[in-house]
């Protein structure tokens, strides 16, 4: 199932030390995709099983996802890898 949502501006993804932050380009699209469940309820995006968002220069994929068209944020779980140009970030949880 594909959903697509607007405008990502800030990601924070942790795992022991390792904190990111991406800031993204007025009104660049987002696009979340799953081979679950996703929702789209009172402006927040979810989505279960196989998760890929991709904005941009970056990919992320967890087993959960939840996105808030209001605040901007993402929140993260369950093998959380996020892929920026040539950095890689792993976690369990990402906010």
């Amino acid at each position: 199932m594909r959903s697509l949502v607007l405008l990502l501006s800030a990601l924070l993804a942790s795992a022991g030390l390792v904190r990111g932050e991406l800031k993204t380009p007025e009104n660049a699209p987002i696009e979340i995709t799953s081979t679950g469940q996703t929702t789209y309820e009172n402006g927040l995006a979810t989505a279960r099983d196989n998760v890929a968002i991709h904005i941009g220069d970056t990919d992320i994929y967890a087993d959960y996802a939840q996105y808030n068209s209001t605040t901007h944020e993402v929140e993260l779980r369950g093998h959380v890898r996020i892929y920026r140009d040539v950095n890689h970030y792993t976690a369990d949880t990402g906010h």
